[in-house]
């Protein structure tokens, strides 16, 4: 009886096997290679295109007004770039289909390999005919009287499995196996790269990082919200290490780490040495040395409305003109540092509080753009009432001294006072722009103005340090200069796979390259001995039979056809 013949339910009528195709897909070494290729030019993309921090791209609000920045340098290209997802690379679909992809064509396709060179190892060919020892790629022959013991006795001398495999017309031959192990290093290397992408899969699953600026004395939680695991970052102390010549030698940061109120941990965390708490690790990562703590306190309740730490940057600075003032006799009138009140990105204006001096002078700085050096413009308006008196503007560079109205004015130096620009403080209608600078005894002093200028109690503010200042319904006082210290916070459990993937990526390159199997099969004659083999070219097979047919005792004329 005929057996009945039941057709697969995916194949179709035509004979068509979806599975089939995509497992020849799938097993294919170029598809592979082809794969690898797309996923370098996607990550490239990544690289090439600004990424969208994460605090930033998971905030639609943040996100579309980061997005206007992009529109600034993209055009009418930008739209369609973020609908790609190229402003977020690694985060997109595609990206992570094409990961994913890429992972199972090298596991399948390492899975196919592994059975054929497995019985490779296990049960090699020990048998090949006669025309093999004339036309391999590696062979060599001598006229010798050594019998098959001897040639034996060699290829085990030299670290060889010998088997003699049959004799015929008077012939011996033999297979000869060495570092047969060594064909398996190849699937060591493919599982250092299938953990390589499965610890990069873990990493974006279940891992977690995070970055904190924290100043002296404060403290941050790791997780921006609610979480079962919340901890609580104190920054004890951040230092800038320096050497006797005043070199920076290091940063470092003393934490304390809590949960539940709990202290759980205490120590020292470094760029190379985090602190390490909770499966977590905590890096020294950035350290910013100009910091306020400012205080605002409601004058009518005494509640303090305001009580915040601020970083403040030296990228950009705010400049600060040394302007030095003297009369027609000689006598210094002003000699100090101005704080200036920015106009746009390339001008700031400021007037110059000179003592004795009966004539207004405004001081402005400018350039015309961001790499040209700054230049110091002096300028006095004519007092209405004194028919004497002549308007003046004057121009100079650093380190030059101009004369007009019978002053003599010198720009004497420059430099950049660390700066940010602050919404929410009480008491400021839109942002206020704090500039710190030093007085003349070296205290801070912090410059406070209202960017938007409609509340005239607030539009400058002077801080000294540990002195309130009473401004409309509000005291400011500066409480302290405070360092901070930005720590990177991480927990990364795929990792371990790319330790794991990068001792054997390492270790299966080695064996394959140091130490390749050789496989040789002889024939010995009672007048010749032939050996033919294979082995990849960095173990130069040829020549290695050429030097054990040396070895052969009484051997008059070395062959090698």
């Amino acid at each position: 009886m005929a057996r009945a013949q039941t057709a697969r339910p995916w194949a179709s009528v035509q004979g068509f096997d979806p599975f089939r195709v995509l497992f020849k897909l799938f097993t294919s070494v170029r598809f592979a290679i082809v794969m690898v290729l797309i996923v370098a030019v996607a990550a490239l993309l990544g690289v090439i295109f600004p990424q969208a921090p994460d605090p930033v791209r998971l905030s639609p609000q943040a996100y579309d007004a980061w997005m206007e920045i992009q529109r600034g340098r993209y055009g009418v290209f930008a739209e369609p770039m973020r609908a790609l997802g190229l402003f977020a690379v690694f985060h997109s679909v595609w990206f992570n289909g094409l990961f994913f992809v890429l992972l199972a064509a090298v596991a399948i396709c390492t899975a196919n390999r592994f059975m054929p060179t497995w019985r490779s190892v296990r049960r090699p060919l020990r048998r090949v005919n006669d025309r093999y020892f004339e036309h391999a790629h590696a062979r060599a022959s001598v006229e010798t009287g050594a019998g098959p013991e001897a040639v034996e006795r060699l290829l085990r001398k030299h670290r060889y499995k010998v088997e003699r495999v049959a004799e015929r017309d008077g012939a011996v031959y033999l297979f000869a196996d060495r570092f047969s192990w060594a064909q398996l290093a190849t699937f060591v290397t493919h599982l250092s790269l299938i953990l390589f992408m499965a610890g990069g899969i873990v990493s974006k699953l279940v891992g977690f990082n995070t970055s904190l600026l924290i100043p002296d004395g404060r403290t941050q939680p790791v997780f921006p919200v609610v979480h079962a695991n919340q901890m609580q970052v104190l920054n004890v102390k951040a230092v800038e290490g320096r050497d006797a010549q005043g070199n920076i030698v290091d940063f470092h940061s003393d934490l304390v780490i809590y949960q539940n109120g709990r202290e759980i941990c205490r120590g020292t965390a470094t760029v190379n040495d985090p602190l390490r708490c909770n499966g977590y690790t905590f890096h020294q990562a950035a350290f910013n040395a100009d910091g306020v703590a400012l205080r605002v306190r409601d004058t009518k309740t005494g509640a303090v409305v305001y009580d915040e730490a601020l970083p403040l940057s030296r990228e950009p600075a705010s400049p600060s003109p040394r302007v030095v003032v003297r009369d027609s006799a000689g006598k210094v009138l002003f000699d100090d540092f101005l704080v200036m009140a920015p106009i746009d990105d390339r001008k700031s204006i400021a007037v110059v509080p000179a003592q004795g001096m009966s004539k207004p002078l405004f001081a402005a700085v400018y350039r015309s753009t961001d790499t040209e050096p700054w230049k110091l413009s002096l300028i006095h308006l004519r007092d209405q009432n004194d028919p004497n008196d002549q308007d003046f503007q004057v121009t100079a560079m650093q380190g030059q001294t101009v004369s007009a109205g019978g002053l003599e004015m010198t720009f004497a130096d420059l430099r950049g006072l660390p700066q940010t620009v602050v919404q929410g403080i009480p008491g400021i209608t839109a942002a206020a722009l704090l500039q710190l600078s030093t007085d003349a005894d070296g205290k801070p002093v912090l410059d406070m103005q209202d960017l938007a200028g409609q509340n005239p109690d607030t539009a400058r503010t002077i801080l000294h340090l540990n002195q309130p200042v009473v401004a409309g319904n509000y005291e400011y006082t500066l409480e302290g200069t405070p360092a901070f210290t930005g720590i990177l916070v991480r927990r990364d459990p795929g990792s371990w796979f790319i330790w794991v993937a990068t001792a054997l990526m390492l270790g299966g390159l080695t064996v394959t390259f140091w130490v390749p199997r050789r496989r040789l099969w002889a024939k010995v004659t009672p007048e010749r001995v032939f050996l033919a083999g294979i082995a990849e070219r960095t173990a130069h097979l040829s020549e290695e039979l050429e030097r054990l047919l040396r070895e052969l005792p009484a051997a008059p004329a070395l062959v090698a056809p």
